[in-house]
């Protein structure tokens, strides 16, 4: 995400212009003509083109001036061509024009009178500065390079010193030679150890190398010079990301945007991550604020799609997404989360269907293959599956995600050792994602060593106390084998509170309250949790087991049923199979 230091050509000549204002008027006259004695006489209209002579000076620098205050740049520089060939050797004549070839657009001219005016004078540190900017303009990295090191060589007490080193370390990161960058850049923080800006150039250096450990000190201390950095706040958000910390990335977001509201790619950016973060309100909050920011209104609508998806509201995001698809059919990333919509509503072929929609080149296009296979598994379609995830394989290979779902199937087809090895696999290639640890986990429960599955999301639980996940296994699992029902209380409340609206957490406290007799506190727990995940059969069977401690046989028939229709084997249905039938006799 990190942003280039410079654009090249533009960013040079804007960097140019920038401190050719630090250093005084851009665009001043010529200041060494004296006014001759002889009154000035206008020249006739019919008149042929004459060389113009040292005694027309005057009469060019009042012509130049009067143009240019009329905005006549193209007479501006007719007169200021003239008094260069009166005065070719004066370098501030030179310097000038040079401005003036830049107004107009024209960097080839602006770069040779630069130059003479360089030249001319090289202590001249208007004109070192232009023609740096317009080197790196015209992408001649390395003789900018070369002038704006001369200039920090000779001028270290300049005001502008600092601003000239960033810019020269710019260059030297454009060629990636990112060990002088440092060094000069530490040589200036050395004489201006209040450089907000050298230390968050150093930082970006850093980052841009993928060391956010070493840029984060400096980002920090760029904040503490100048609390109100944005672009500090914004990389320390990034590197907060990185290190999968994403309240803290957010929180540094949050800040750059108090400082820069109208950042919108940031904004949207940040609905995201609170979506991902299970806060669908403040990602509102978010996607409302990018209304006044001339966002497009199908960026806005996707944005609340999702919202509504995120908030568990399957029909309404669907005709969201149904909007953007009335005008964009093509739209991937709508189709994806459509077909996620109907998933959760339980509506597979139809979510099969929408999946296939998606075109071959779309990004989503393997997720969409791999989210197929995951539904022909649900179905108990699993040489289907397996077919459709191998085919995914052959385009992505290498995907941990796509070898974790095809471990599942795997798994699914009895082959359970050859499952443990592929997602071993997935997760050396894959190491911090935890779903891999959490599938693993769940395998090796599934061959009855459940505290071998316990242990490794007990080492997920170290490096992350926080992880919900870890959180949710361990507590439910404990649970399941009624084992240290304390720590799994404590566990599942903890998750809880981290994560109050996740429907597979409230099912798990649900269920813990039921193995403790409080059928009527967890009946409403575990009924909202399906309505939150609607299309999980165990959240239906536990449900309809509350409802029958209640002696309500109604209700808990038609959610042992709903449960039925969920199962994607016979095999997994005998359980349940005798409890409807207790309840239909």
């Amino acid at each position: 995400m990190g942003e280039p230091f410079m654009r090249k050509p533009l960013a040079g000549l804007v960097a140019a212009l920038f401190l050719v204002g630090v250093f005084g008027s851009s665009c001043a006259l010529f200041s060494g003509a004296k006014s001759p004695d002889a009154k000035l006489q206008s020249t006739d209209e019919g008149a042929g083109e004459k060389e113009p002579s040292s005694s027309d000076l005057y009469l060019y620098v009042i012509e130049a001036e009067r143009a240019l205050f009329k905005g006549d740049l193209d007479g501006g520089i007719t007169a200021y061509e003239a008094i260069v060939k009166i005065q070719p050797t004066d370098a501030r004549t030179h310097l000038n024009l040079a401005q003036l070839y830049i107004k107009s657009g024209d960097l080839d001219a602006a770069l040779a009178s630069a130059g003479r005016a360089y030249e001319l004078d090289k202590t001249d540190d208007k004109a070192a500065v232009l023609l740096a900017g317009l080197y790196a303009a015209k992408g001649r990295i390395e003789e900018a390079i070369e002038v704006y090191w001369k200039l920090v060589e000779d001028n270290p007490d300049h005001p502008a010193h600092a601003e000239i080193v960033i810019l020269l370390s710019n260059l030297l990161v454009v060629n990636q030679d990112f060990d002088r960058a440092k060094t000069v850049l530490k040589k200036m923080i050395e004489l201006k150890p209040d450089s907000a800006e050298g230390y968050f150039a150093l930082g970006r250096i850093e980052l841009i190398q993928e060391n956010c450990e070493a840029a984060k000190p400096l980002l920090q201390k760029a904040i503490t010079l100048k609390p109100d950095h944005e672009r500090a706040h914004f990389s320390l958000g990034y590197c907060a990301e990185k290190d999968q910390d994403t309240p803290k990335a957010i929180e540094h977001y949050e800040q750059s945007l108090k400082i820069n509201p109208d950042n919108s790619a940031l904004r949207a950016h940040l609905v995201r991550l609170h979506l991902s973060e299970g806060n669908p309100e403040e990602a509102n909050r978010q996607n409302e604020m990018l209304k006044y920011l001339k966002i497009s209104e199908e960026d806005i609508r996707l944005n609340r799609a999702l919202i509504l998806y995120q908030q568990s509201r399957f029909p309404e995001a669907i005709s969201e997404f149904d909007l953007i698809l009335s005008v964009d059919p093509d739209n991937g990333g709508a189709l994806y989360y459509k077909a996620l919509c109907l998933t959760r509503l339980s509506k597979l072929e139809e979510a099969m269907d929408v999946y296939g929609k998606i075109p071959a080149k779309h990004r989503l296009y393997v997720d969409a293959l791999i989210a197929r296979g995951s539904i022909t598994r649900r179905l108990g379609k699993l040489d289907e599956a397996h077919t459709i995830l191998v085919k995914a394989q052959e385009l992505a290979p290498d995907d941990p995600h796509l070898i974790r779902s095809l471990a599942l199937v795997i798994a699914d087809l009895g082959r359970l050792d050859e499952a443990i090895i592929m997602l071993e696999q997935a997760i050396e290639m894959a190491p911090d994602d935890h779903q891999m640890v959490y599938s693993l986990a769940n395998i090796h429960e599934r061959t009855g060593q459940w505290k071998k599955s316990i242990d490794l999301m007990e080492k997920v639980l170290e490096k992350d106390p926080e992880n919900t996940d870890a959180l949710n296994f361990i507590g439910y699992t404990l649970l399941e084998h009624d084992h240290d029902l304390k720590r799994a209380d404590k566990l599942l409340k903890k998750a809880s509170e981290l994560r109050p609206k996740d429907g597979f957490i409230m099912d798990s406290y649900g269920w813990l309250l039921f193995k403790r007799r409080k059928f009527e506190q967890a009946l409403p727990i575990l009924v909202e949790a399906f309505r939150l995940v609607p299309d999980e059969p165990v959240i239906a069977e536990h449900v309809g087991d509350c409802y029958l401690a209640l002696g309500d046989k109604e209700n808990a028939l038609k959610y042992y049923q709903q449960a039925m229709t969920l199962y994607p084997e016979k095999k997994d249905l005998n359980d349940i199979l005798d409890k409807v039938k207790s309840l239909e006799e």
